[in-house]
């Protein structure tokens, strides 16, 4: 059940973050980084394991900016 609330809680803020960008992406992956309490939302071409756009968001869906995301080091 964990699970899948947390594949559906990614879904939804994958949403939230296509509307947040401006590239080309044939895939989007999401990752939760429990330590820091982070959802990592990547964008990636087809074929390729580098991301062309990353969204770091909180749990409630809010995207973080770059410079907050410096002072936490986000990796």
């Amino acid at each position: 059940y964990q699970a899948l609330a947390a594949a559906g809680k990614a879904l939804a803020l994958a949403e939230i973050a296509k509307k947040a960008i401006d590239v080309k992406y044939d895939e989007i992956r999401a990752r939760f980084d429990s330590t820091n309490g982070f959802w990592r939302i990547s964008f990636h071409e087809k074929n390729s394991s580098a991301s062309v756009k990353d969204i770091i968001m909180t749990l409630e869906g809010k995207i973080l900016d770059d410079e907050y995301l410096k002072l936490k080091e986000v990796p």
